[in-house]
This record gives structure tokens, C-alpha cells and sequence, in this order.
């Protein structure tokens, strides 16, 4: 089903609702999002290569709850490494990190948000900008990427704390909590899990962790510039509009493109829709400029529905949410969570 042009009440978009890298547009690009595989985002990754002139790299990266946290980030960081240092007998030749963008849509964008925590810490574990680490038995740096560039970035998708979760519902794409965690659901050999976690993705005394969620994370400075493209009716804008924000405060250039009235993962939902080709045009755009170098400033834009003309957005006052309240929202979801056990298995048996 297309979205049609033109003005869309909220009621019919809700009746449309309801009917998830690395980016080197000059070499390669390896692309985040994996819920159905690399073949469920082939559309985008052509397009994104079409329009950068580059090659993708999409990847499979192992699932919860059967491999939870931090096996979907380690696969994610080895291949950002194969691309900077491929093994004898690759297939790719050497990228150099300053032409690598990583790229995703949903919780692909969390994944590559996670990849810059963990060469954050590095740099000040070791104190130094390019941190030395072993990779196929042998010492490689480990340097930032270009700069990162999502699509309908989740940052809240474990705890789902925010307002906009419970606000935009009825507007939004995304669904529910899963089933799974229903006390009734029918268990099998994968869930729950042994010993028993609360969480698909990690154990519950992760989910506040800056590897797991970006909200969580404090320090960004070094990070690359950041592109962000979100709708105003998705259920996580929220979260996004806190990250945005908290790295914008910290000097890094975040180019914020907003949508009105759009629903989680619009450009795939909905292509013909002219804000789609709009959103796939800014998003190559940006993935450019960071590879090229060029001077990048904070900026934010949203777009409107009716007649895709789009208007300034202060960047650093895109939320009233406190880091403060922020945490306090998050813990307070974290301690309320327990282990799933369902009711078919007693617990004495996990």
C-alpha cells in the first residue's frame, strides 16, 4: 500500500500504519538493520548506493534472545574491522576508516551508536585517538568512521520509557511489547532463556548500559557528525530528539531531519511518497559530505506532509527532557522488570 501525496488526516494515518551499518560511499557500504535478514533492506541499500556512487555491505548479525548482548555488536564491530583490515583471501580490499559511514534504520542505528561507545572507551582506556586492539592475531588501530547516518533510529526499544512510546501508538508502525513477555505465552527451547532474563536482548542489569542503550550514554565528544532522519509520529522520536540533543550539546554536528507526520521506517513503508525520495536523497547527501570531508554544523529541519517544505529546528531545544529525567524514567522501568519464566515451566527448572 503507498501512502498518498498530499494532506493525510492523523485518522487515515492510522488506518495506512496498521494495514532495522557502515556506509563508504566511495568503496563499500556495510549496512545495520537485520531482523529479516540483509535481503529485507536490499531496496535501501540499492538506493543508498545508487545515490552515493558506493558499494554496501549489509549484515547478518546474530539475534536475541537465542544470542543476546553483545553478540549482535561484536559481529557488527568485526565486520567495520574486515573492512579496514580484510584477512588474506578476502574479497574486499582495504578501506580507509575516513571513507567509512555507518548506516542503519531502527536497531541497526542503536548497533552503530554502540560501535562509537566502545572506540570512546577505547581512546580513553589507552590515551590515545586511535587505540590499538588485536584483530586475526595481529595489532590494528581501531579510528572513528567518517560518521554515522540512520534512518528511524531506536534508542528505546528495551525499556521504552519515554512519552512519544505511549503518545504515538495509534500512529505509529511499530508494535506492542512483544508477545513473549505475556506470562501465557506458549515457551519453547529458546524462551525463556536458561537462567532466566527479563529482556530478549540482555540480562535486565544491562538494559541501562551505554552499550545497550545510547540514552544512557553521557560522553560523545570525538564522535563523528551525525545524520538523523525521523518521523514526528514515530514511537521512539522521543528518544531520538534526547540523543540528538545530548550530542549536539557536546559540539558534535548533528543534522536533524524530521518529518511530519510519518511512521517508523516511512521511506520503505511507503517509496512513492515524495517525503521518501526527499528523506533517501538527504540521507546519500549526508553520507557524502561526511566522506568528503566537508565542513558539517549542527542543523536541524522538518519537513511538512502537505507540500514537503521544510523549516529550521533548533537542534540543542529539540526535547524538555533532562538527562535527569531521563535516568530516572529508565531505572525506574529497569527495577520494575522480572524474569520471564512463563507459566508452563516451573522455576525451579530454569
Amino acid at each position: 500500500m503507498s501512502m498518498p501525496s498530499g494532506q493525510v488526516t492523523e485518522q487515515e494515518l492510522v488506518t495506512l500504519s496498521r494495514s532495522q551499518s557502515c556506509l563508504n560511499p566511495k568503496n563499500s557500504t556495510n549496512y545495520k538493520r537485520n531482523l529479516l535478514g540483509p535481503a529485507a533492506r536490499r531496496a535501501t541499500t540499492s538506493k543508498l548506493a545508487q545515490l552515493t556512487g558506493g558499494r554496501c555491505l549489509s549484515l547478518r548479525y546474530r539475534l536475541a534472545p537465542q544470542n543476546p548482548f553483545p553478540a549482535a555488536l561484536l559481529d557488527c564491530l568485526i565486520a567495520y574491522l574486515t573492512l579496514l583490515y580484510p584477512s588474506q583471501g578476502s574479497f574486499n580490499i582495504s578501506v580507509p576508516a575516513r571513507e567509512v559511514v555507518l548506516a542503519g534504520d531502527s536497531s541497526g542505528a542503536g548497533l552503530a551508536m554502540s560501535i562509537i561507545q566502545v572506540i570512546l572507551h577505547a581512546r580513553k582506556q589507552q590515551g590515545t585517538m586511535e587505540p590499538i586492539l588485536l584483530f586475526h592475531g595481529r595489532k590494528v588501530g581501531l579510528p572513528m568512521p567518517a560518521g554515522l547516518a540512520f534512518q528511524s533510529p531506536s534508542f528505546d526499544t528495551q525499556l521504552n520509557t519515554l512519552p512519544s512510546w505511549a503518545a504515538n501508538y495509534d500512529y505509529d508502525t511499530v508494535p506492542p511489547e512483544p508477545p513473549g513477555y505475556d506470562p501465557d505465552f506458549p515457551t519453547d527451547e529458546v524462551w525463556p532463556s536458561k537462567p532466566a532474563r527479563g529482556n530478549y536482548y540482555c540480562e535486565t542489569s544491562m538494559l541501562y548500559h551505554p552499550l545497550v542503550c545510547a540514552m544512557s550514554a553521557r560522553d560523545w565528544i570525538g564522535c563523528p557528525p551525525i545524520y538523523m532522519a525521523i518521523g514526528s509520529k514515530e514511537r521512539i522520536v522521543d528518544a531520538a530528539k534526547f540523543v540528538a540533543q545530548n550530542v549536539a550539546k557536546q559540539g558534535i554536528a548533528v543534522l536533524w531531519d524530521e518529518y511530519e507526520l510519518m511512521p517508523h521506517n516511512w521511506p520503505m513503508g511507503f517509496p512513492s511518497h515524495p517525503n521518501s525520495e526527499k528523506c533517501y536523497r538527504s540521507w546519500a547527501k549526508a553520507c557524502l559530505r561526511f566522506v568528503d570531508g566537508s565542513e558539517t554544523q549542527t542543523n536541524g529541519t522538518i519537513t511538512t506532509l502537505e507540500n514537503s517544505q521544510a523549516r529550521q529546528l533548533e537542534v540543542a531545544k529539540l526535547t524538555n527532557l533532562t538527562t535527569d529525567e531521563v535516568a530516572r524514567l529508565m531505572k525506574s522501568k529497569q527495577s520494575s522488570i522480572q524474569p520471564f519464566t512463563g507459566n508452563l515451566i516451573p522455576k525451579s527448572q530454569l
